[in-house]
């Protein structure tokens, strides 16, 4: 799940006034290829390639198996104890790739009509939603006494869950798109780089690479490619024989005054003195 994606998801749920969810159905579904089991007419739409759309959220969770859907006009393959939801008006629609069992969910809900439509797949790796989707679908297909309050409270339970599952993959996710882009700057920072370049690669807006890339490691993306060219220029005076402005254009800096400037700031010392000190150490 892309970043934008989850940041889109949390938000409407976040949105939703648990206390106003309200079921509209509940299947348990399995297929094969495009043949389908247990479902009326009316609510054979999972395994279907064409996509429709509808004005209340639905929740599938794969027990096994695996199906590509097709949402916001994109393509994702599920896989079984992936969580999918669909909020009102996305677009969507899908087709089975592996036999399938999967239960479904519908429900109704106060939210944020002014956020835009949007979806996620959300992987639940270790498997504890299950329980929670068995317990509506046993209620709902009445195996025991149906109790409408008792399925409320169970849906608002998934959502919370279903919340915490995609702050958490939001976190991993924050975590890998910081690993690339700072591998990145350590592996090209002799080159001309900036923030906009930096941010198009992970496919997220500059802002949002400011925010994450400062809230994680404490610099600006500047800061940091900053900080890997002086610590990279810092080697290359004490080991190398290269001049000054030699060594600037190497690590990146088309300007050896600015170079020269931003090393006094960042070290305390003005790159001839590094070099002499740290050629030097007992007579610094």
């Amino acid at each position: 799940m892309s970043s934008m994606e989850n940041t889109a998801i949390q938000r409407l749920l976040d949105s939703i006034d648990l206390s106003s969810i309200r079921i509209r159905n509940c299947l348990g579904h399995r297929a094969i290829g495009d043949g389908e089991f247990g479902m009326s007419q009316e609510e054979q739409h999972l395994g279907r390639k064409d996509v429709h759309c509808h004005n209340y959220f639905e929740v599938n969770y794969l027990l096994e198996g695996n199906i590509e859907i097709v949402a916001d006009e994109r393509a994702k393959i599920i896989n079984a104890y992936d969580v999918v939801i669909y909020g009102p008006q996305c677009k969507h629609g899908s087709q089975v790739r592996k036999p399938l069992d999967s239960i479904v969910v519908w429900f109704e809900a106060d939210y944020d009509v002014q956020l835009s439509p949007c979806f996620a797949a959300i992987p639940d790796t270790t498997g504890s939603m299950r329980w929670l989707f068995e317990q509506v679908y046993q209620e709902y297909a009445g195996i025991r006494n149906r109790d409408d309050q008792i399925l409320s409270q169970l849906l608002a339970t998934i959502v919370l869950y279903t919340k915490r599952l995609s702050h958490n993959v939001q976190t991993n996710s924050m975590q890998d798109l910081l690993r690339t882009a700072t591998k990145y700057i350590e592996s090209n920072y002799y080159m001309p780089l900036n923030i906009p370049q930096m941010a198009e690669m992970i496919n997220v807006s500059k802002s949002y690479f400011h925010k994450i890339f400062r809230a994680h490691t404490g610099l600006t993306p500047l800061q940091y490619l900053n900080n890997t060219r002086i610590s990279n220029a810092k080697v290359m005076l004490e080991f190398s024989t290269l001049s000054v402005q030699e060594i600037s254009d190497a690590v990146g800096f088309e300007d050896t005054r600015y170079f020269s400037r931003l090393f006094k700031q960042l070290t305390d010392f003005a790159p001839r003195e590094w070099r002499k000190q740290a050629r030097n150490p007992a007579q610094s």
